[in-house]
């Protein structure tokens, strides 16, 4: 019996809730080896924002730009 075959003669074998099981599990396999889109995330930003406001300030900032 060929791979395939032998896979598909298994799969047939399986419950509901185990294909929905083996679904999932195969769809998490196929997007974990893919590149979501191939670039490398840039951080080039990191470390500006020592001197800037700390997360307080920021908060305070924001509710005075909604009107609060």
């Amino acid at each position: 019996m060929k791979p395939a075959q032998t896979l598909i003669s298994k799969i047939e074998s399986l419950t509901p809730l185990e294909m929905e099981q083996l679904d999932r599990y195969l769809a998490e396999m196929i997007s974990g080896r893919k590149p979501r889109n191939g670039k490398k995330l840039k951080q080039g930003w990191a470390g500006k924002l020592e001197d800037a406001m700390s997360a307080i300030e920021l908060q305070k900032k924001a509710l005075e730009w909604r009107g609060s």
